[in-house]
């Protein structure tokens, strides 16, 4: 499981308009599944990006296929959180 924990500060077409482009980039990786946005409770962000892989190489590849110019303005900072299970 990998979360992505993030603050935005765009506006709400914005935010969808990165969600859409996350969802189709975990779309086209193999092995990268995306599995929600969230409003975390128990985090000081505003939104997580939760994903399912059993490989990091996986968060690496859909990092590296992303086609959303990021824009240090409205996403000022992300902290991502990898749990791997005991499996």
């Amino acid at each position: 499981m990998i979360l992505e924990h993030f603050d935005w500060l765009g506006t709400e077409e914005e935010l969808e308009k990165f969600t859409s482009a996350i969802k189709k980039t975990c779309a086209e990786t193999k092995g990268f599944e995306y599995k929600g946005r969230f409003a975390p409770w128990n985090k000081k962000f505003n939104y997580t990006f939760a994903y399912e892989t059993k490989d990091i190489q996986h968060y690496i590849e859909a990092g590296n296929n992303l086609k959303y110019k990021i824009d240090k303005k409205i996403l000022p900072h992300m902290v991502v959180d990898l749990y791997k299970n005991k499996d």
